[in-house]
């Protein structure tokens, strides 16, 4: 039998993604899930009709402050992403600021035809007979060989897009004043590829604990669009919600299987093994004292209604659940950065909240010299034994210092040993970089959450506040082995 294996992370605190013998250092963790689909294609395709969306005629949306009208048809494809430079405000902030009109123009589209692999190539051992002489020796004795069983492929149709989408803005008589692409930014992924069991049984999962890419394609769709889709990461749709597993009893034995063998829905020659982990989740008068820093990001790219106003919100939401034993700071990096609130008891929520209050964006980013404060101030207000986090709360667009994901990457591994946690709140569309929120939050022992609504925020901060900021543990890694005589791939 051949196993696909698909990576699909659940709701709290701990999911999979698949990376063969190898891991990826992830962490924290509380509930998991690990999808091993049985077939011969890959999840991409998994012998499904290709999806070719509708057509749907123009409509107005309202945008995400609730003011400016976006008038389109849903696009169809990612729009390009392109740079921003040191100090300029993005297009979409500097058009609500001044109360104009944005409008999202869709490309042409065509079919195309193109060929896909349903089964890759793989081999089989072939018993030949023995050949025998007209006086019945054997001139030939049996044999096993290997043969090569070609790949099988087929042909479908999709729709592409001829060109782009792009932005333009209008002023109140309705001409366009500008025209601009949007600068969303997404890692690049492909498929993991088959894993013969004969030669790797033991396929490693890093736990994987995000939900950013549910929320984040709920955006897209609320405001007409299709995400892009390097935004789809499905461990962490998966994630996102709760599917009710088995609780463990006590802390000593902190996590919980729950596994079952399905049917595949595309292929009746095939199963779905699903495994999921739940993990201890200690009760409210157990949590550890916090000692959170708030990163804020002030830049002029921030200045949208669901950009540093929702941040603001989300984080007075968070503070609801705060106690004397805890300790907030709050850092701010935009053209420059700035400690604009010492550590201060979280029941000291008044004092927090006017230091929130009167935040504004304008200017560059910053996030380099941010970064370096926020953790200097984690650890020198470090609590030994409690949950020490900085919460970077930004739309990911770093300008000025280190920008590239890569370096970001080795900055925050180089902070890992000192205790202190990275957590990543993405807010905001069109100058999005989630490929940098991914490499900190991935890198920095935390998790990434996109919050598109107040009402997502309450759920992260509110209903889920001990599972997104408590962890249980450290570099949760699972393993899975297949038994070579009843599984071939």
């Amino acid at each position: 039998m051949r196993y696909i294996l698909l990576t699909a992370s659940i709701f709290a605190l701990c999911a999979c993604q698949t990376t063969g013998p190898e891991t990826k250092s992830r962490n924290e963790t509380a509930q998991s899930d690990v999808v091993v689909t049985t077939g011969t294609r890959r999840a991409k395709v998994a012998g499904s009709t290709p999806f070719s969306p509708p057509p749907v005629p123009a409509a107005n949306y309202r945008a995400w402050d609730g003011s400016v009208s976006v008038r389109s048809a849903p696009a169809m494809v990612s729009p390009v992403p392109t740079s921003t430079s040191a100090g300029q405000t993005d297009p979409f902030s500097a058009a609500i600021g001044n109360g104009q009109t944005v409008e999202l123009v869709n490309p042409e589209y065509e079919t195309i035809t193109e060929t896909v692999v349903v089964q890759d190539a793989t081999t089989e051992l072939v018993t030949v007979p023995p050949v025998y002489g007209v006086d019945g020796t054997i001139l030939s004795p049996s044999r096993t060989v290997e043969r090569t069983v070609p790949a099988v492929t087929k042909s479908q149709s999709r729709r592409v897009a001829k060109g782009a989408p792009h932005y333009v803005i209008r002023d109140e008589s309705g001409q366009i004043i500008r025209k601009f692409e949007s600068r969303d930014e997404f890692e690049k992924f492909s498929n993991n590829p088959y894993k013969r069991v004969v030669d790797a049984p033991v396929s490693t999962f890093s736990s994987d604990v995000d939900t950013a890419s549910y929320t984040l394609a709920r955006s897209y769709l609320n405001r007409g669009q299709l995400p892009p889709q390097d935004a789809i990461r499905i461990e962490e749709v998966l994630n996102y919600f709760d599917y009710d597993y088995d609780m463990p009893r006590s802390e000593k034995v902190p996590f919980k299987p729950t596994i079952a063998v399905v049917p595949s829905p595309w292929n009746a020659q095939t199963k779905l093994v699903h495994i999921g982990v739940q993990g201890y989740a200690p009760p409210k008068s157990k949590r550890p004292p916090m000692n959170l820093v708030f990163l804020v990001d002030i830049s002029g790219s921030m200045k949208a209604q669901n950009k540093l106003p929702m941040l603001q919100k989300s984080l007075c939401i968070l503070l609801e659940n705060l106690n004397a034993q805890d300790r907030v700071s709050i850092v701010t990096y935009g053209p420059r950065m700035e400690t604009i609130l010492v550590p201060t008891a979280g029941n000291r929520k008044e004092d927090i909240r006017a230091a929130l209050a009167p935040l504004r964006a304008a200017g560059g980013t910053n996030g380099e010299a941010g970064l370096q404060q926020a953790y200097r101030v984690a650890e020198q207000s470090f609590i030994k034994g409690g949950a020490n986090r900085v919460i970077l709360a930004t739309d990911g667009d770093f300008n000025i210092g280190i920008s590239d994901a890569r370096e970001l990457k080795t900055f925050v591994e180089g902070k890992r040993d000192s205790g202190v946690y990275l957590s990543v709140l993405g807010f905001g569309n069109g100058n999005l970089k989630d490929n940098r929120m991914q490499a900190l939050a991935q890198n920095g022992n935390g998790i990434a959450y996109f919050i598109d609504t107040l009402n997502e925020a309450k759920k992260v901060f509110g209903t889920d506040f001990s599972k997104s900021l408590v962890p249980i543990a450290d570099d949760l890694k699972l393993q899975v082995e297949f038994n070579r005589n009843l599984v071939s791939e």
